[in-house]
């Protein structure tokens, strides 16, 4: 919904372009083979429903999300289109709309995307003060990011200076070191499962155990993931290693990516750590 009605974004830019509606094309067929390969599979279906929606086909994103529920993007994605559908109707679907985004937020009080489309639906009403009270809660959940620049342009709100970056690798170590595997390491990993591959004739072995994974390339660790294993806020991770690289989202989970390290979070709660 950001995409469509923020005229201020990135993407709303280029909407309409020939190249960009070439890779919109691609990416539906894409997305439509996927869910037809593996109809369970629910990202590819809140995917190419998302795709539906930037290519105005309303309706069949509506039919793409029939018979999905309990999962936030799938509820947010079906409310928009409803909501675009019935613009173009010159239909004014705002209070349905309302309730959806105010209902997820009340079930996954972390899904950033709700605050985002109720300020929206606001701002397109001229009532800017609801908006900007929905979109600075927007900006506790997802602090970075083209709409969050976007919210503080508009409203002219600094970044937080506390978000500057300060280190760069975590603080705790991994449970396995990182680099050249040594005999200490081999020990470490002897009750981990192991299995074995081969790609171009490199030697690749993937190490697991009770929530922990190790990849060695090439007789090298290259990366190690496990549970946390402290309490750590967001914002307490922001204040002492700054803005991430790049954030992935996917409904209510994130995946912050720092220079050495990345974080998984879950309804806004940091669940795992990555070293890298």
């Amino acid at each position: 919904m950001s995409t469509l009605l923020d005229p201020k974004t990135r993407a709303s830019s280029v909407r309409g372009c020939d190249d960009f509606q070439k890779s919109l094309d691609k990416a539906v067929d894409f997305l439509k083979e996927a869910c037809n390969r593996d109809p369970h599979y629910l990202p590819s279906k809140i995917n190419l429903a998302a795709a539906m929606i930037l290519s105005k086909d309303y309706h069949a994103a509506i039919s793409t999300l029939k018979g999905l529920t309990d999962h936030p993007s799938v509820e947010s994605n079906r409310s928009i289109s409803h909501y675009l559908m019935g613009k173009e109707m010159d239909v004014d679907l705002f209070d349905k709309s309302h309730k959806t985004f105010l209902n997820l937020i009340k079930q996954y009080s972390h899904y950033a995307p709700a605050y985002y489309n109720l300020g929206r639906l606001y701002y397109e009403r001229g009532e800017y003060s609801i908006a900007e009270t929905h979109w600075l809660n927007y900006l506790k959940y997802s602090p970075y990011g083209i709409y969050a620049d976007n919210i503080r342009k508009t409203f002219n709100i600094s970044e937080n200076l506390h978000h500057q970056k300060k280190q760069d690798v975590f603080i705790d170590p991994p449970l396995i070191p990182l680099g050249e595997m040594t005999a200490k390491t081999e020990k470490e990993l002897e009750s981990f499962n192991k299995k074995e591959y081969e790609i171009d004739y490199m030697p690749v072995i993937i190490y697991s155990f009770k929530g922990y994974r190790v990849l060695v390339l090439d007789w090298e660790v290259v990366c190690v993931e496990g549970p946390i294993g402290k309490d750590l806020s967001v914002d307490q991770l922001l204040r002492d290693y700054g803005k991430p690289h790049d954030i992935f989202e996917n409904g209510q989970n994130e995946t912050f990516v720092f220079k050495k390290f990345a974080v998984d979070l879950q309804n806004g709660e940091i669940r795992k750590m990555t070293y890298f």
